[in-house]
């Protein structure tokens, strides 16, 4: 049986829905001013757009889709792209700067790391602990904020994937921190780091690269990320750089998105019908990552000269896939600030939050996993949750909650 619904059209449904949008607007506003009144003017331009220093600006889901799945003629270690910045401070050797074979092959090396039984075992030892306390401290009557509470899951998480030894939240919170501090120096025009930025950031590494180390000499975790690669033959100089980009988008992603998925489906009142029809689900969260824009900028270097769907690239240049503006397009997604859980995405431009082609987010799964999770989590309580209070985050890389307190109602 479908169970999807004609979307609502009362002036009720119109006032919540605009809720959930204005929320997400503020949270941009505080996050970034400046970048949210760019992207907001650039976006009117067309679908592509030339823009000094930042280089073209990619505004049009499909030349997005197209230009992301053509590793040869648009690359992601080239000048200008993030990849340069991720070699200086962790190597050359870190996943997210490989291209190619080498690329390919470390990936397929990975991919079982995230295959559905090493996430059930995930669950089990991680993910069920932390939400069955999350579920039970609110139904004891506390007032919980979700945006601390997932600072400690996504850092815990990551500690045990790789099989560095966490034995309390004071440590998993460390780890979310140093994620926080290797991203809070990038901007949207930053095309390399100056000496000293690099001496910073290589700091801040190093105290993540003691507890590696730490992961490496032990025999305690075979299964983690970390042996798995030891075994593998690699020499730690290159699994430190592959551990810590893995570590770096596993901390930030999910510690973002979950808080304001959690927010949208309250403010919205669609919490409600995800309550009763829990297929509904994995669409609420694909919307929610949609509108809160997990990556929202990928960076390309152009390696030869291009045309896609009748725009022209100069080898050389630098291209700005401004995935929050795809994700915008009201051709592509009708009514895009709203948060819908009934819409059908096109296959051509599905899950494109996550990137596409060589580099589409190997962590997807892991991702969509710990969402659900804690999202069941807060479903299975007995009455849905009220957001007693929030605050926006100011001056992040990423847009985020820095408070968002839920409890029961009394």
């Amino acid at each position: 049986m479908d169970i999807r619904l004609s979307a609502p059209a009362s002036t009720r449904d119109k006032r919540r829905f605009g809720r959930a949008a204005w929320h997400e607007l503020r949270i941009y506003a505080a996050s970034h001013p400046l970048a949210l009144l760019f992207s907001e003017v650039v976006r009117r331009f067309g679908p592509v757009v030339r823009i000094p220093v930042l280089g073209a600006v990619v505004n049009d889901p499909q030349v997005a889709r197209e230009l992301l799945e053509d590793e040869h003629g648009f690359s992601k270690t080239g000048p200008g792209s993030m990849g340069v910045v991720i070699t200086q401070v962790m190597g050359e050797y870190a996943l997210f700067n490989m291209r190619g074979e080498s690329h390919r092959v470390l990936r397929a090396q990975l991919s079982d790391l995230f295959a559905r039984a090493y996430l059930d075992r995930l669950d089990a030892a991680v993910l069920h602990p932390a939400v069955e306390a999350l579920r039970l401290e609110l139904e004891a009557g506390a007032r919980v904020d979700l945006v601390g509470f997932v600072h400690v899951l996504t850092g815990g998480l990551m500690c045990h994937m790789l099989g560095i030894d966490a034995r309390d939240e004071r440590t998993s919170l460390e780890m979310w921190q140093l994620g926080e501090e290797l991203v809070s120096i990038l901007r949207l025009s930053t095309r390399r780091l100056s000496e000293q930025q690099v001496t910073e950031r290589q700091a801040v590494l190093e105290r993540l690269v003691a507890y590696m180390r730490a992961a490496y000499d032990s025999s305690a975790t075979p299964d983690s990320l970390i042996q798995r690669l030891r075994a593998l033959g690699l020499p730690f100089d290159q699994i430190k750089g592959v551990t810590a980009s893995l570590f770096l988008a596993g901390t930030q992603t999910v510690s973002t998105a979950l808080p304001r998925l959690a927010a949208l489906l309250v403010d919205s009142a669609e919490v409600s019908r995800v309550r009763e029809h829990r297929a509904l689900l994995p669409l609420a969260i694909d919307e929610g990552l949609r509108l809160t824009v997990p990556t929202p900028i990928m960076l390309r270097s152009v390696e030869v000269d291009s045309v896609v769907l009748g725009h022209r690239f100069r080898r050389g240049s630098r291209v700005m896939i401004h995935t929050y503006n795809l994700l915008k397009h009201p051709g592509w997604f009708p009514r895009p600030r709203r948060f819908d859980i009934d819409r059908r995405v096109d296959r051509r431009v599905r899950n494109l939050w996550f990137g596409a082609g060589a580099h589409f987010c190997i962590g997807y799964t892991l991702a969509h996993r710990q969402l659900r999770a804690v999202v069941t989590g807060l479903l299975d309580l007995p009455q849905p949750v009220r957001i007693a209070r929030r605050r926006y985050a100011r001056g992040v890389f990423i847009p985020a909650y820095s408070l968002l307190e839920v409890e029961l109602p009394r």
